[in-house]
């Protein structure tokens, strides 16, 4: 992948080389530092061509195991979305095989060889939590849309750094989980927004806290939205369920009450989510698999990767930096209670930027999680 100098000629040849898929001009940042910036023409939403899309794939992927069959169906299959993975980059030889079968996707020799050749990233490696703002770099420097599959990352630092790269070259950057989408959370927010709520609980069936834990988090997030003073989650062992999550939330308005609200992890079997929220009365928005197949994926994956496919068309972010920053502050504050402090309350506004979860731990997750030394391994490759 070379040094900053080389990745900077990578990319200027890069741009030359795509053609039509980048803008005939270089912007300069603005603090007029000698970097080109890397500039590429949007799809219009009516295009009648496929959303080309790269993905630096993990081992433990949502894009080899599921996302796939959206993108790169079977001959047989019906298409629902408009995009197709055409090239990838990865580190693991052994997935190599299976994912080209599936996909028919080329494989690229560096992280840098798919800008220009694409119209999005995936950055899918969610099982290496701790390196994906490394992965995504160069991705968010080139301006290209990009998706940083959740948990995002292990520490605020490096999430305030994938933010501030995307700022600067106005790089489209989105990060999620599927329960953010589905259709109840929609229907959950629209009622909260108009009614002065006291309450929620929140259920989902995540597993680990580590890699699922965010689902009832984000899925907390998408209904009721932030403004969180204080959380803490309590479990006997953050990589099995179950968990209680507690959150207060400031007041919404002056002299008001806070917001309280409740997590429950691993409530229910996987695929599952629901929020209660209390005001005068309570209102129920519960989702799940009411059936199999094409019901279960068009309810819980589709929405998610249609939101993706249209920020990769148009630029535009389902949700803004701020709210990224805040969802995985809060996410990342519980981790740390459940972590180290036995269920104790970690107040946001002193929550550390420096703080890290760190990798998933194979000595407690042995059967998806990278032994240290190839993790090591994989982070020189990337720093490279």
């Amino acid at each position: 992948m070379g040094n900053g100098s080389t990745r900077r000629e990578i990319l200027a040849k890069g741009a030359f080389a795509a053609g039509a898929a980048v803008a005939g001009k270089t912007l300069l940042p603005s603090n007029s530092e000698a970097e080109p910036r890397i500039t590429f023409k949007r799809k219009s939403p009516d295009s009648p061509d496929l959303v080309k899309v790269g993905v630096v794939l993990g081992r433990f992927t949502h894009t080899r195991n599921i996302w796939y069959r959206f993108t790169n169906p079977a001959p047989e299959k019906a298409r629902r979305t408009g995009m197709i993975i055409t090239h990838y980059w990865t580190f693991w030889d052994d997935v190599v095989e299976d994912f080209e079968k599936k996909t028919g996707a080329k494989r690229v020799k560096n992280l840098d060889d798919m800008i220009g050749k694409v119209d999005g990233i995936i950055v899918d490696e969610s099982h290496a939590t701790s390196l994906q703002h490394i992965a995504a770099k160069p991705y968010l420097e080139s301006g290209i849309p990009t998706f940083v599959n959740r948990p995002f990352t292990s520490c605020m630092r490096n999430a305030k750094m994938m933010v501030d790269i995307a700022r600067k070259n106005e790089t489209p950057l989105m990060t999620g989980s599927s329960f953010e989408y589905v259709k109840e959370a929609g229907a959950a927010k629209h009622f909260v927004n108009r009614e002065k709520i006291r309450a929620y609980e929140v259920f989902n069936g995540s597993s680990d806290y580590y890699t699922h834990g965010l689902h009832g988090m984000w899925f907390a997030y998408a209904c009721v939205g932030g403004g969180v003073s204080r959380v803490s989650t309590l479990s006997q062992k953050w990589w099995a369920g179950p968990a209680l999550t507690s959150i207060e939330h400031k007041p919404r308005e002056e002299n008001g009450s806070p917001i309280y609200g409740i997590v429950r992890h691993g409530a229910t079997p996987g695929g599952y989510c629901g929020i209660r929220v209390y005001g005068p009365g309570y209102r129920e928005f519960i989702s799940g698999p009411d059936g199999q197949g094409w019901v279960t994926d068009q309810g819980l994956w589709a929405p998610m990767l249609i939101a993706m496919e249209q920020m990769f068309i148009t630029g535009k972010q389902p949700e803004s930096n701020e709210d990224i920053l805040e969802k995985t502050k809060i996410f990342l504050a519980s981790f740390r209670s459940v972590l180290e402090l036995d269920g104790g309350i970690v107040e946001l506004d002193s929550f550390s930027d420096d703080w890290d979860g760190g990798p998933l731990r194979p000595e407690h997750y042995s059967s998806s999680s990278y032994p240290p030394d190839e993790l090591k391994e994989y982070e020189k490759v990337l720093r490279d």
